[in-house]
């Protein structure tokens, strides 16, 4: 169990970013927005027999976003690979995934005003007309901004059982949070209303409603 907490001697204005202290933020998402396709070339110069095995375990998990990459990919390991080529293939894979996961929900975003607060290499997304990027802040400064929001995104990692702090950061901070869903976060956070869970096959209709409520 790791405790989530901050630095509260370090801490800036953060309206120098632009934001005032209303709720102006419509959906707000924390992170970084790698670009998939460049990711995609990294795994497409890896040596083939690691490039073939990454590509199915991408693959399989692209297919069907809610599958669970951690089980996909001990599925698809063999004994053929050594352990430093077990850690290449799941450092790209889950790289990749990541950042397709993240661009797959932000792209369905079109109708209402997105904030990301964070590096975006993503041409795609920083082009989009509703989209406005604040740089990297700290810890205690994003929480700060989470109280402007009304509305904030988590896409959970690739790991399937657990809670990202971008939820804790919301639901503390009065936002509605968007999140994927996993067997950890329906048990604890199945019954409050300031969390809606979506899945990748219903996802349009989940963010379509959230975004009328807010």
């Amino acid at each position: 169990f790791l405790p989530l907490g901050t630095d509260v001697n370090k801490r800036t204005d953060v309206n120098k970013l632009g934001i005032s202290n209303q709720k102006t933020i419509d959906i707000l998402f924390a992170g970084q927005i790698k670009n998939p396709n460049r990711l995609f070339s990294d795994v497409k110069g890896l040596p083939q027999s690691l490039k073939k095995t990454t590509e199915k375990i991408i693959d399989i998990v692209a297919s069907d976003l809610n599958v669970s990459f951690i089980s996909v990919f001990k599925a698809v390991m063999n004994h053929e690979f050594s352990e430093n080529s077990k850690k290449i293939i799941f450092l790209h894979a889950n790289s990749f995934l990541r950042a397709y996961k993240r661009k797959i929900v932000l792209n369905k975003i079109n109708s209402v005003n997105l904030t990301i607060v964070g590096g975006v290499e993503d041409n795609e997304i920083k082009s989009k007309i509703n989209v406005s990027v604040c740089p990297q802040v700290s810890y205690i400064d994003l929480s700060e901004i989470y109280k402007k929001c009304k509305l904030a995104i988590n896409v959970s990692p690739n790991f399937n059982f657990s809670c990202h702090d971008r939820i804790i950061h919301s639901i503390s901070n009065g936002a509605c949070c968007i999140t994927d869903k996993n067997s950890f976060l329906g048990l604890v956070f199945s019954d409050l209303d300031s969390i809606v869970f979506f899945d990748y096959q219903n996802l349009n209709t989940c963010l379509l409603y959230t975004s009328r409520r807010g």
